[in-house]
């Protein structure tokens, strides 16, 4: 075996070719191309370059100088066996992360030991079995290819479909372009720490003191829910989201038309920045979600595949924008604002869901590093002390990057005509725990209390102290824009004359809890909620 190998000959080179392609495909190219749906050609072709013919290449080029070379033999098998390793951990990293996605937020020790555990089999495996897995490598390079091949042309087939889609919409709805508009969710903002005195700090967030200051600021705006993944919902569909499953609510959520987007699309194109965004929800949408990132972000995508880790070194956490949480935030916040130009603004809503202030916090109000331990909230007083001010100089990052936003529309001229809409999906969690099975009697405020500021052309200056909750969202909105809410919202609109009065519900680690409406307090009304907001308020 290790003359064949070592030989010119053309099938010891086509071996090496096949076994290069193969290594190259499950280490580099199979971790993106399971993200990746409904890309063009042209954003493919690159990427496919890049990340799998390149280092199919590298690794032959490698592979044909140590057979030349090596004639013992020793040098390129283990080369080989490091390889075949190396792409058999990041498959079983794929498969691991397909069908445990919940293991991928372990970490510290137990993480570094899976790690370690994996590369030993791997390693083993390719020691033992050299031959079988040599051969499995060789022989299933012509399917990945046509793989390869299939990928390219399912893709470019959804892309065509999507254009003619967004086509066809623009067809349809009416000629008249009115300003646009811009939805912006923040994730784990609290109202509290945005306000001193009653007011918004402007020493401190002077961006959302101008923004309150030139529209409808919102006193007593609170979530209904403590996960993202059920208060994201929630405020697209205007519809309370049941609990019974125990898990988050699915991603259908928000697709029908009755939803926040199917309001938009009836008078402008859409166009979502959304990094928990998988596919997109309609091709007559323009998605900037996963498959996006992972095609022009390759890099940040694999570096999260194959270091599976909360924190990483500083030279991998500077490649991938910091931990894993924020890999694709600034990427992300960078594609939202190239997008707003003058000349194609009107007529378009944009969505963008911002994953910040969420924790980790880990960024100086510049936007820097400061490498402080205190980057999550452990429901320990002490720490936690500190861990607010680090929470403080993420939001006022945030504060700069909403500033950003607002100098675009000042250099493209669309201040005074876009109609602008920022709230948070919720407050930070952690700030108390469950424990021995009990819930706290008291629940910290700022984990339901979000901002919500609402300006543009229509929306008078004021200071609005009506009970606002996030399944009012999607009715506000239609309210704002002059539509009419979708058939089966439970919400009513912040601006509505005749607003019913209801409890103020949030729904945290699996109890109830009301908003005592005298003192402020969010108190625990049910440890196991048996009833939803819909049972509490009634269906409308």
């Amino acid at each position: 075996m290790r003359r064949a190998a070592a030989s010119p000959s053309v099938p010891g080179r086509l071996n090496s070719a096949a076994l290069a392609f193969s290594a190259a495909t499950w280490l580099f190219a199979e971790p993106l191309y399971g993200r990746i749906v409904g890309q063009g050609v042209w954003v493919l072709l690159p990427l496919i370059l890049v990340v799998q013919m390149i280092p199919a290449l590298g690794f032959f080029v490698v592979d044909r100088t140590l057979a030349r070379y090596d004639r013992p033999g020793r040098w390129l098998r283990a080369y080989r066996t490091m390889l075949m390793a190396a792409a058999l951990m990041s498959l079983l990293r794929l498969i691991h992360l397909r069908h445990w996605p919940g293991m991928a937020e372990v970490s510290g020790a137990f993480t570094y030991g899976l790690i370690l555990a994996t590369a030993a089999a791997c390693v083993g495996a390719g020691v033992l079995g050299y031959r079988f897995v040599q051969w499995s490598f060789i022989f299933l390079a012509p399917l990945l290819i046509f793989s390869t091949g299939q990928f390219v042309h399912e893709n470019a087939a959804r892309d065509a479909q999507a254009r003619q889609a967004r086509t066809a919409a623009d067809a349809a709805r009416p000629t008249t372009a009115p300003g646009p508009v811009f939805v912006i969710i923040f994730d784990e903002l609290t109202r509290d720490v945005l306000v001193k005195n009653g007011e918004v700090d402007g020493a401190r967030f002077p961006n959302f003191k101008a923004l309150a200051a030139r529209g409808a600021w919102f006193t007593d705006a609170t979530s209904n829910y403590w996960l993202t993944c059920l208060s994201v919902p929630s405020l697209l569909t205007g519809r309370a989201v049941s609990l019974d499953a125990g898990g988050c609510a699915a991603g259908s959520d928000a697709m029908d038309d009755a939803s926040l987007f199917g309001v938009l699309a009836r008078r402008f194109r859409v166009s979502i920045y959304e990094e928990y965004l998988n596919n997109c929800l309609s091709p007559a949408f323009t998605c900037y979600g996963v498959s996006y990132l992972a095609a022009r972000y390759p890099h940040v995508a694999l570096i999260n595949h194959l270091v599976p880790l909360a924190e990483r070194p500083g030279l991998l956490s500077r490649a991938a924008s910091g931990s894993r949480y924020h890999a694709y935030t600034l990427p992300l916040f960078r594609t939202f604002l190239n997008s707003i130009r003058r000349d194609d603004a009107a007529g378009r809503a944009y969505y963008y869901h911002a994953l910040l202030p969420h924790f980790p916090y880990q960024f100086n109000a510049d936007g820097t590093p400061h490498g402080s331990p205190y980057r999550s909230f452990t429901a320990d007083g002490k720490t936690d002390a500190l861990t607010w001010k680090n929470y403080e100089q993420q939001t006022m990052f945030v504060d700069r990057l909403l500033g950003n936003f607002l100098d675009r529309l000042r250099r493209e001229r669309l201040l005074q005509r876009a109609t602008i809409i920022v709230t948070s999906d919720h407050g930070p969690g952690n700030l108390e725990d469950v424990r021995d099975g009990r819930h706290p009697e008291e629940l910290s405020p700022a984990a339901a209390r979000v901002p919500l500021l609402i300006a543009g052309p229509g929306v008078r200056p004021q200071v609005v102290n009506v009970d606002y909750q996030h399944v009012d969202f999607l009715a506000t909105v239609a309210d704002v824009l002059g539509v009419g809410p979708p058939a089966g919202t439970q919400g009513v609109s912040a601006f509505a004359a005749d607003r019913p009065v209801r409890p103020k519900v949030f729904f945290w680690r699996g109890g109830r809890y009301l908003f005592d409406r005298a003192t402020g307090a969010l108190r625990l009304s049910e440890s196991d909620p048996a009833h939803h907001l819909w049972q509490l308020w009634g269906a409308r």
